[in-house]
């Protein structure tokens, strides 16, 4: 995990957001040109998966071609590179619809209710912290997004191998 502060390419990190199998996630910040005090989402690919023999090439190829692809569905790519042995990948800052739950905490006294505050990024958010809001409409309309998304992406020769509700933007 790199600490709040790391450089990637032109940004800084502000935050580790999680782990997956291809790498890290970090919200970042830019620090120069066109891109400076914007807000990006940085997928930093994981040094074993990054040194495995013609990944240079491969990562290169792949992330040209999805850099091309827009429309709805899709995640636009806003920048790529290698920084050492760091392949990472910047896109656009998604903040999230906020949302507070109650959690109830117990300690050693009594029951009390704790107000948790969490961001719906995700499909997994969405149905971790907000279920009621996920009617048979708003998942119609995110299956829809997503089939578009895939769709295109396969189309141009791009295939998604990590599809899971944590990769679903809502």
């Amino acid at each position: 995990m790199l600490s709040p502060g790391t450089r990637i390419g032109p940004t800084r990190i502000l935050d580790w957001l999680g782990e997956g199998s291809c790498g890290q996630s970090y919200h970042s910040i830019g620090t120069e040109g066109q891109i400076k005090d914007s807000e990006f989402y940085i997928k930093l690919i994981s040094r074993e998966v990054s040194e495995r023999k013609g990944f240079q090439d491969y990562f290169m190829q792949e992330v040209q071609a999805i850099e091309q692809l827009e429309g709805k569905g899709i995640w636009p790519v806003q920048g790529f590179g290698v920084t050492k042995w760091k392949h990472w990948i910047r896109y656009p800052w998604l903040e999230g619809k906020e949302c507070k739950v109650k959690v109830e905490a117990i300690d050693d006294q009594d029951e009390q209710a704790v107000e948790e505050t969490h961001y719906l990024r995700t499909l997994e958010d969405l149905c971790r912290y907000a279920p009621e809001q996920l009617s048979p409409d708003h998942l119609l309309s995110i299956m829809t997004s997503l089939h578009r998304g895939l769709y295109r992406a396969h189309v141009s020769g791009v295939c998604h191998g990590n599809l899971k509700p944590t990769n679903i933007l809502v």
